[in-house]
Formats: C-alpha cells, sequence, structure tokens
C-alpha cells in the first residue's frame, strides 16, 4: 500500500510534490499500488519512487521524470509520457498498452515482460534498454535512436519504423527474436545492429527451414545428459528450433525463470523418460509446466498437444508411481531405449522429426 503521508502531499498538486522531492532528496516516495488515474501530473518528480502495481491509466505525465524508478508492473495505458525521463528506470512487466513515449530518454530502463502494444515510441532515446520479452505488437519505432539495448524473445513483426531507427551502437538480437520474427525483419535494421552479413544472407533459408517444425523444448536429468545433447545437436542440425538447458542456459540468469520462459516460447516439450529423470524435482516441475500449458492452450480453443514423450527404458510404463503419469502415458511415448545402436536411433529420431513436423498438422 502507499504510503499515506505521501500519496496526501501528491494530492495537493505537482508544484508541492516537486517541493517536497526538492527539500527531501533522501526520501524515497512509496505510492505502491496508488490509485492515480486520468491524474494530470505533467511535470512531476517521480525519480526513485515506488510505483509498484501503482494504476496511471489515462494520466497526462509529459516531462516527468521516472529515473531510478520502481515501476514494476505498473499499469500505464493511454498515458502521455512525451519528453519524459526514464533513465535505469524498472519497468517490468507493466502494462504500457498505447502508451506515448515521444521523444522519452529510456536509457539504462528494463522493460523485460512488458505490454507495449500499439505504443508510440517515435523519436525515443534507448541505450542499454533491456526489452527482452516485450510484446511489441504494432508498436512504433520511428527515427528512434538505439544502442547496445537487448532485444531477445521478441516477436517484431508488426513493429513500425524499424527501417528508420538511428544507432548509436549495436545491439543484442537474439537468435530466438529470429526465429519468432519469422524472418520478417528489415535487413537495414539487422545490418546497423550489428548482426553478421554472412547471417543475414542466410536468414531467409535458415527460417524457412526452422518454420517446418515446432520449436522444443528437451527436458531431461543431468544422468541422462548425453542422450540429450546428442537428441540436442541432431535436431539443431535437421533445423529444429530446440533448448537444452546445459547449451542454452545464459550465464548468471535465474534457472528457474529461464527454463520457464523457453518453456513458453517453444511449443513442444520433449521430456525424457526413464527412470533417473522421472525422479527428478527438475524434470517432473517441466512435465507439470508442460501439463498446464496445455490446460490454458486448450481453454483458449488452440491446439495444444505439447507434451511428447520418449523414453529410454520401461519405468514410464511400468514402475512410475505418479500423479501425473496417466497424463504421460495416455501419450504415444517414443521408444529410444536402444538409442545407442545407430539404426534404432535413427528410426526413433525420425519418428520423433515426424511428430514435430508442422506439415504433419496441417
Amino acid at each position: 500500500m502507499a504510503n499515506p503521508e505521501h500519496l496526501m502531499i501528491l494530492n495537493q498538486g505537482v508544484n508541492v510534490w516537486n517541493n517536497w522531492r526538492e527539500k527531501n532528496p533522501n526520501i524515497y516516495p512509496d505510492l505502491h499500488g496508488a490509485d492515480l488515474i486520468s491524474k494530470n501530473l505533467e511535470n512531476i518528480n517521480f525519480s526513485k519512487t515506488i510505483l509498484v502495481n501503482a494504476q496511471l491509466n489515462h494520466a497526462n505525465l509529459a516531462h516527468s521524470d521516472f529515473s531510478d524508478a520502481n515501476m514494476v508492473s505498473v499499469v500505464l495505458r493511454d498515458v502521455n509520457l512525451d519528453n519524459a525521463y526514464l533513465l535505469n528506470a524498472r519497468v517490468a512487466e507493466a502494462h504500457l498498452e498505447r502508451i506515448s513515449l515521444k521523444n522519452a530518454v529510456l536509457m539504462g530502463a528494463g522493460f523485460r515482460g512488458t505490454n507495449l502494444t500499439d505504443a508510440n515510441l517515435t523519436d525515443a532515446k534507448f541505450w542499454l534498454t533491456n526489452l527482452a520479452q516485450a510484446k511489441l505488437f504494432n508498436t512504433d519505432f520511428t527515427n528512434a535512436t538505439m544502442g547496445y539495448s537487448f532485444l531477445e524473445f521478441l516477436d517484431l513483426r508488426s513493429v513500425k519504423g524499424l527501417e528508420t531507427v538511428i544507432f548509436t551502437g549495436p545491439l543484442s538480437i537474439g537468435v530466438e527474436t529470429l526465429y519468432l520474427s519469422k524472418g520478417q525483419i528489415p535487413t537495414s535494421f539487422l545490418r546497423n545492429a550489428g548482426v553478421p552479413e554472412n547471417l543475414i544472407d542466410y536468414l531467409p533459408s535458415l527460417i524457412t527451414s526452422a518454420l517446418e517444425f515446432y520449436g522444443c523444448f528437451i527436458s531431461v536429468s543431468e544422468a541422462d545428459y548425453i542422450f540429450a545433447e546428442k537428441l540436442w545437436s541432431d535436431l539443431k542440425q535437421t533445423g529444429v528450433p530446440c533448448y537444452l538447458w546445459k547449451e542454452d542456459m545464459r550465464m548468471g540468469h535465474d534457472m528457474y525463470k529461464s527454463i520457464d520462459r523457453a518453456i513458453n516460447m517453444y511449443e513442444k516439450v520433449i521430456v525424457v523418460c526413464s527412470e533417473n529423470s522421472l525422479n527428478s524435482p527438475a524434470v517432473l516441475r517441466e512435465i507439470e509446466r508442460a501439463l498446464q500449458k496445455e490446460d490454458e492452450l486448450m481453454l483458449q480453443g488452440k491446439p495444444y498437444e505439447v507434451l511428447f514423450p520418449i523414453r529410454l527404458d520401461d519405468y514410464v510404463l511400468s514402475n512410475w508411481n505418479h500423479h501425473r503419469k496417466a497424463d504421460v502415458i495416455k501419450k504415444y511415448v517414443g521408444d529410444f531405449c536402444y538409442w545407442q545402436d545407430k539404426i534404432q536411433y535413427q528410426k526413433a529420431f525420425e519418428k520423433l522429426l515426424k511428430a514435430i513436423n508442422k506439415r504433419q498438422d496441417e
């Protein structure tokens, strides 16, 4: 809850608030969850302010200062933030639909997982800005300035103005962004962002190959990692987008959050079923996440076959006692029990490729 004293000062107007902030530079105001809907707060000093879960729909915040503010899960739909400063602001998992951030300074800001649908970011300044996993549907970047920013796990197909972006340094564009965008990113943008020329040349053929198959997350225990590493490598060489935690996890990232994001991003979860894996808490958690995703997709009326079990022994069919067993074995469980035999492995691998080929579902 917001600090009542801080909220009382704010309700006296922007001038009173800004004067109080100037006289008390060591106080970090707490407006956690405050209802500031439709307020005229132009030129407000919200630097270092806690605005977690605050409601600011339809507010006028033009020329305001949000430097170093904690804006996690803030709601800023239909808000005017033109010419605002958001230096080093934390804006993760926030709702910024239809926001106007024209000519705003967003250096060092973190927008991970934020919804920027229909946002106007024309002439905005990005530097060391994290846009990973943001929702950028119809977002307008016309004449924005960008450098050393992170554009990972993004679908850029509907983004406007990428060909007009002004570069002050390279960008980190993840492979996942290239895949999710289905190759529909202006070549000039990729080139100016620092993507290697040879990758740009081969990108159309790589994306076309990737689009033939569903993206796959491989769930496995440490004890079966040799098999999983071989499977991951063979899938990659065939053109299947896939994720294996030891190979694709980024150093320093939260493991559980990274795995949850990967399961959400990739369409299929291949679970390596063995006595080792099915007694691994991590694998059991990933099975649970995959089945939850199936339930969510089914409620949305979308194709919901997410979990693809394959086995290295008979444990899943015979001795495994778990409340999710029925949900797993009701599916056809791929047989890789003889994976060390090249011929048997290749037969099982080809069956798996057929199962994850999108054309089979057309």
